[in-house]
C-alpha cells in the first residue's frame, strides 16, 4: 500500500498563547503603572549634584517588559508544524 511518507496536522488559531499575551500585557501594564506611580517623579539631579539612579527604574522597566514580551509574541507570529515521519519498516510490512 502507497501512502503519505508524512503526516502533518493542521494548525489550530493560537487561542493560548493569544490569551497568555493578553494576561501578559495587563500584568506588565499594571507593573509599568506601578513603577511610573512610584519613580515617575523623581529628579534627574539629587539636591548635592549627584545624578538620582531611581531615574532609570521606569525605562528600564519598560525595556524589561518589552524583552520578555518577544518570546509570546513569536508563539503568535510564528507557528509550530507539527509532523511524524512513517518509519520504512512499517511501510514495508504493510506493503
Amino acid at each position: 500500500m502507497a501512502g503519505p511518507e508524512r503526516i502533518e496536522w493542521r494548525r489550530a488559531f493560537p487561542s493560548r498563547a493569544l490569551v497568555a499575551l493578553v494576561w501578559y500585557v495587563v500584568l506588565a501594564g499594571v507593573v509599568l503603572g506601578l513603577a511610573w506611580m512610584l519613580f515617575g517623579d523623581e529628579p534627574a539631579l539629587l539636591d548635592d549634584g549627584r545624578p538620582n539612579s531611581l531615574t532609570v527604574v521606569t525605562p528600564l522597566t519598560a525595556a524589561l517588559a518589552f524583552v520578555c514580551c518577544v518570546p509570546l509574541v513569536l508563539t503568535l507570529v510564528r507557528r509550530p508544524l507539527v509532523a511524524a515521519v512513517i518509519p520504512l519498516i512499517a511501510r514495508d510490512a504493510d506493503g
